[in-house]
């Protein structure tokens, strides 16, 4: 069962149905008009949904049904959900993909298996995913005969239509961005993918450059992270407009992820509660070209030599 969100989301349910698939490993996705027997293994998706902020009622009722016979949740952010770790048995095993949330899980659970682990996107094989054209090839826009197609067939027909969203959304995310890109030192180019919504720490937006205008790139797209050839567009677009930029600026964890996966130099704001350099700390310390900035003071000053000369941040 994926856990479902933005495009970061779809990384992590692209990279783990491949990693899968690359283990030999037999699984399905979960659907709610299945009646699943006795004895069968739940595999949550990873992600942020348990970090606070979130409704995760959801996924309460989903993991806590007792006809499964293990449940495993893939590599999560753990905070403020008391409520669901004390209800946890022997048959869970929990990854958490930052050593505060392992100190969280474990000093409230004692019964449950907690481990630390990577973020599931950064298991993604960049090398065996198609160029996003041939992709796009694969899913042409909708025309007389796909929309036959989706009277006849509507399960395919509702795939038409998702793939000529993505196409769409795409579009406007890569017009957003050429308003958007700013020239820095030497003509690079920057490209500030900043979150607008509660996780965004203090003080960090007040950092950029006088004139930057950010971009949320997350947000465009996501949704169940159920249909893998959607995740694939939904992440290979964003990658299309990322390698555009010489230098990415983002508070977006997957953003990063993505910036290290590409081989893309990222400047790395945390978050407010410190998610982003939980994980930086166990996964990303030393990865080339990426530079974590735990307040805004740090961030103005990484982003200051890209600036043209005379150029202050705001």
């Amino acid at each position: 069962m994926p856990n479902p969100g933005n495009i970061g989301d779809e990384l992590i349910a692209l990279s783990t149905t491949d990693l899968m698939d690359r283990l030999g490993m037999d699984y399905e996705v979960y659907s709610e008009n299945k009646s699943y027997p006795q004895g069968t293994t739940l595999v949550y998706g990873g992600g942020g949904l348990l970090a606070g902020g979130w409704d995760y009622t959801p996924l309460m009722e989903l993991v806590l049904q007792p006809r499964w016979e293990r449940v495993i949740i893939l590599p999560h952010s753990l905070r403020g959900c008391d409520d669901l770790l004390k209800r946890m048995d022997g048959r869970f095993t929990v990854f958490c993909r930052e050593q505060a949330s392992l100190a969280y899980c474990r000093a409230r659970n004692t019964a449950a298996h907690f481990e630390l682990a990577h973020d599931m996107a950064l298991y993604t094989d960049t090398a065996a995913q198609p160029e996003l054209e041939e992709l796009l090839r694969r899913y042409p826009r909708p025309c007389v005969f796909t929309r036959m197609a989706e009277r006849l067939f509507a399960k395919e027909g509702a795939s038409i239509r998702l793939c000529h969203f993505y196409r769409k959304t795409h579009e406007r995310m890569n017009r957003h961005l050429r308003e958007r890109l700013y020239r820095g030192a030497g003509g690079a180019k920057l490209a500030f993918f900043m979150r607008a919504d509660g996780e965004a720490a203090p003080g960090m937006a007040a950092a950029l450059p006088a004139g930057a205008v950010a971009m949320d790139i997350a947000r465009y797209g996501g949704g169940n992270c159920r249909l893998r050839h959607l995740n694939r567009l939904g992440v290979l677009q964003m990658w299309h407009c990322m390698r555009q930029a010489d230098i990415i600026v983002t508070d977006r964890l997957h953003v990063g992820i993505s910036a290290a996966l590409l081989g893309l130099p990222c400047i790395l704001a945390d978050n407010s509660y410190g998610k982003i350099s939980g994980v930086y700390e166990q996964s990303l310390r030393g990865q080339r070209g990426i530079t974590l900035c735990s307040t805004a003071e740090e961030l103005r000053a990484a982003i200051q030599p890209h600036l043209p000369q005379g150029q202050p941040t705001s």
